[in-house]
């Protein structure tokens, strides 16, 4: 019996199943797989939905899984890139496939992506393969093929090979950089969710961010776990540039912050035409630092969340307290270890509204829950 369903019905089933919060995450991954058995439409519309997340997580965490996402991706190399592979001592399969893999890509967290890959070049070649070049390569047949991300997540820059990543090994400086070749760029100019975690805080690795992301609506910068490294790579002029850089940030949250400066905190002014939401979390503020001028002056602001803080001081805050937030409608303030003036907490509890409101402050930010 031929099946009427539209596509666009189709879409948004799969979807609620996948959104389903209640759902655990195998399961849904499970059901989705099913769909894929029934037909050619509903195979279409579920591989696309799947393979929408094939680099961001390690789903079956098997060497051979790992190695055909990869595979399934090469075979649309050009002639080109073949013979530059060729080169090297590495032949790729370029029989066509049934789908477009690469235009379904959305999401990618880098460790994971670097992980498939370096499985995929070990396996099917030797470790000594040249893994820039391979990279490269990858990224670019994505870019050409229609790979358009809309969320962007790195929380290592590792050369791990086991089913953990290595935490001590640091990927060279070429590999950071290469994300901002002029023919791989484009691919992440329409990123609106972004996730840097401790271990990706490195200098250049930010910056070539910040030359290549400037569409972001969540930004979430995270030094947990706490790692002396990454306070060592990164500088608050990093942070500033990527915070800066971006064209309509609609929400920031900072987690576990413990440098010696927190001054690009007041770079959120270069976005006080858009931001609505800011959460910072188990950040250290150090004695005689700046005070939080850059998020007084987004008058905009929905949402302030403060919670597990150390160091918070009247002086810090006072120009929050005095700001005119004509939009602020939740502010959440909890920060046990802190000597916390009165005057801060009553003025939190002036916007405190529990429930719908603190809804709001985490709606779309599927970042933060996904990853």
């Amino acid at each position: 019996m031929p099946n009427h369903t539209p596509s666009e019905i189709l879409d948004s089933i799969f979807l609620e199943i996948y959104n389903d919060r209640f759902l655990p995450y195998n399961r849904k991954i499970h059901y989705l797989y099913n769909c894929l058995l029934v037909n050619r439409l509903w195979c279409k519309n579920a591989i696309s939905l799947l393979w929408s997340i094939a680099f961001a997580f390690n789903l079956k965490k098997t060497s051979k899984h790992r190695m055909t996402i990869v595979d399934s991706c090469l075979k649309f190399i050009n002639k080109e890139q073949q013979t530059e592979l060729l080169k090297s001592g590495i032949q790729i399969d370029a029989t066509p496939s049934l789908f477009n893999y690469p235009s379904f890509i959305k999401d990618v967290k880098f460790e994971i992506l670097l992980l498939f890959l370096r499985y995929w070049a070990f396996t099917r070649h030797s470790f000594a393969a040249d893994h820039n070049l391979i990279l490269r390569i990858l990224l670019e047949v994505l870019t050409e093929n229609g790979t358009n991300l809309v969320c962007f997540v790195s929380d290592h820059l590792s050369l791990g090979l086991g089913t953990g990543v290595a935490e001590n090994i640091r990927l060279p400086s070429k590999e950071l950089t290469i994300l901002g070749n002029n023919n791989i760029k484009n691919m992440f100019e329409n990123v609106n969710e972004l996730w840097i975690g401790s271990r990706s805080l490195e200098k250049n690795f930010i910056s070539v961010i910040a030359n290549i992301c400037h569409n972001v609506k969540t930004m979430i910068v995270s030094f947990e776990p706490f790692d002396s490294y990454s306070l060592e790579e990164v500088s608050p002029e990093n942070v500033s540039e990527l915070i800066s850089s971006q064209k309509n940030l609609k929400s920031f949250t900072l987690i576990s912050y413990r440098g010696t400066s927190y001054s690009f905190l007041n770079s959120l002014e270069t976005q006080s035409h858009s931001l609505e939401r800011v959460h910072i979390r188990s950040t250290f503020f150090k004695s005689g630092g700046p005070n939080l001028n850059g998020i007084a002056e987004c008058k905009l602001l929905k949402a302030l969340v403060i919670e597990d803080c150390e160091n918070i001081t009247l002086k810090l805050v006072e120009p929050l307290m005095n700001a005119k937030f004509y939009m602020l409608t939740y502010v959440y303030f909890n920060c046990p270890y802190s000597s916390v003036c009165d005057e801060i907490t009553e003025w939190a509890k002036c916007y405190d509204n529990e429930g719908k409101k603190m809804n709001y402050l985490y709606k779309g930010e599927k970042v933060y829950s996904r990853f």
